[in-house]
């Protein structure tokens, strides 16, 4: 069973969500209307003991029940008769307290001691996990300055790792929120999203740029290390996440799916689909076409990269947000575009005129 959320299509306040919840049956998977998610909520997350919580703005809680009759707090009869519904609500909170997040925030989850690391607006907070399932507050840092910069956090065994939109990459013990280290590998791309094994043993930060680091935490025993390796598809990278067993799985290219194993830095299997009709059509004829007819306005781009010396742009209006949408720019495309146009054009008036009897 999978649980998404989505805008309420009717009525309900801009920031509140409903739950939708897939379930599959055999070999399709159907969609029932869930109850309404509390207001604000920005992630849904599972913990140890199974149970799903809802991350909001104000406060965490828990879902009891994941799907209802429009209207969470009644049941209705069929006869324009609706009953009252007793017993827990369906989401119930279950603390902190004095829990208000400003924003750009980011909320992950360690699977087995199901601690939250919440990052929000500038800060690092732990909150834990009490026996009765409620949260209390741990420890908090502040790990740059100002709060309007977006970022992104992920939990596992003895450490977070939080990811900035000005490229830095953050390490941090878990317990003491001690900074061990600070990296910014990719100086002309931000990051995008980051992910952890389930021992926490292995981080992976992928870039706007297409491009996947791996971070390997420091020990008391060695330095911690902050890799691109070269047996994962670079420059083609879309997104990453971490299977139960601690293999790598890997979206790249079009369409392309493979499973990585770390251990032997070896890719497992790779999965990529026949290409369709039009697909073809676009990548053996479109495209070629496409990579020859000169761009002359695409030249801003090599003129922005010479200044800024960045890969991807900057987000446009949400800068703050690590996840907006900040396409790859290449300098270099319009140049040589341009350049193999004119050799053509060059070498056909050649031939022309040298065949012309004048």
């Amino acid at each position: 069973r999978m649980l998404l959320s989505r805008r309420m299509r009717r009525s309900g306040f801009p920031e509140q969500l409903n739950l939708e919840v897939l379930a599959r049956d055999s070999d399709r998977w159907d969609s029932t209307e869930g109850v309404r998610l509390p207001f604000g909520t920005i992630s849904l997350l599972q913990t140890p003991q199974k149970t799903v919580i809802a991350v909001t703005n104000d406060g965490v809680y828990r879902l009891n029940r994941f799907t209802s009759d429009n209207e969470s707090g009644t049941i209705s009869t069929g006869f324009f008769l609706k009953l009252p519904r007793f017993g827990k609500p369906a989401a119930e909170p279950i603390g902190p307290d004095n829990w208000n997040l400003q924003g750009p925030s980011w909320v992950d989850i360690d699977n087995k001691t199901g601690d939250l690391a919440v990052y929000d607006a500038g800060e690092v907070s732990v909150f834990t996990q009490q026996v009765s399932g409620n949260y209390e507050f741990k420890e908090r840092i502040r790990i740059i300055d100002g709060n309007e910069l977006g970022g992104a956090i992920a939990i596992a065994g003895k450490t977070i790792v939080c990811i900035l939109v000005d490229g830095h990459v953050v390490e941090l013990d878990a317990s003491s929120l001690k900074v061990r280290n600070r990296y910014q590998a990719e100086s002309s791309s931000q990051p995008r999203a980051v992910t952890a094994s389930p021992d926490g043993k292995t981080f992976a930060i992928a870039y706007h740029n297409h491009t996947l680091h791996l971070l390997t935490p420091k020990t008391d025993s060695q330095a911690g290390t902050f890799t691109r390796p070269k047996y994962i598809p670079q420059n083609k990278t879309a997104a990453a996440t971490f299977n139960s067993k601690g293999e790598l799985l890997i979206a790249h290219g079009h369409r392309g799916f493979s499973r990585v194993d770390l251990k032997k830095q070896t890719i497992l299997t790779t999965n990529t689909p026949p290409l369709k009709l039009y697909e073809k059509i676009f990548f053996y004829a479109i495209k070629p076409i496409d990579m020859v007819v000169p761009k002359p306005g695409d030249l801003k781009n090599t003129a922005t990269y010479l200044i800024t010396k960045k890969e991807t742009s900057d987000g446009g209006l949400n800068q703050r947000d690590i996840e907006a949408y900040r396409p790859p720019v290449d300098p270099w495309q319009p140049v040589y575009t341009s350049g193999i146009f004119l050799v053509i054009m060059l070498g056909l008036t050649c031939v022309y005129i040298e065949r012309q009897d004048y």
